[in-house]
């Protein structure tokens, strides 16, 4: 269960509350975005060493 405290909500449970997301590889949208952050932990998410290569996002592909 998540605590009310927690850092990591930061008005994003409210946009996300009743979205289904789909698990799935990042490929990047252009050469001018070619990143994206996990909107809880903050972590890059792309398709570069080092970063996340996979997470979860909304139907339309927001993440």
């Amino acid at each position: 269960m998540i605590e009310k405290n927690d850092w990591r909500l930061q008005g994003q449970e409210e946009y996300l509350k009743g979205e289904t997301l789909y698990y799935k590889k990042y490929t990047k949208y252009s050469d001018e975005w070619e990143h994206e952050h996990c909107e809880f932990c903050g972590d890059k998410i792309s398709e570069y060493d080092g970063d996340l290569h996979e997470g979860y996002c909304t139907k339309d592909e927001k993440c």
